[in-house]
């Protein structure tokens, strides 16, 4: 998702241990694009990289559902990968 790629933050603390790895969340989102549940499904291994995650997504209003959607809301599986430009 675009979106989550131009809102998420590389944690400073995360970059100078060389913290690096992909989560996978399953996100609960409303019609109007707002998410009304996080889950991690899959760790990144790193606990600060993993409260990145968190906090990008925990109150997050993503772009909301095209009109020719129907449904109330929608749950989705999304990795987030962090990895260090060498």
């Amino acid at each position: 998702m675009l979106w989550l790629q131009a809102h998420r933050t590389y944690p400073p603390a995360a970059q100078r241990r060389g913290d690096q790895g992909s989560a996978l969340v399953r996100l609960t989102i409303s019609r109007d694009g707002h998410v009304r549940d996080c889950i991690l499904l899959r760790s990144t291994g790193s606990d600060l990289l993993d409260e990145a995650v968190h906090d990008l997504l925990v109150h997050a209003d993503l772009p909301p559902f095209p009109p020719t959607m129907p449904r109330a809301q929608a749950v989705i599986e999304v990795p987030i990968h962090y990895r260090l430009q060498s």
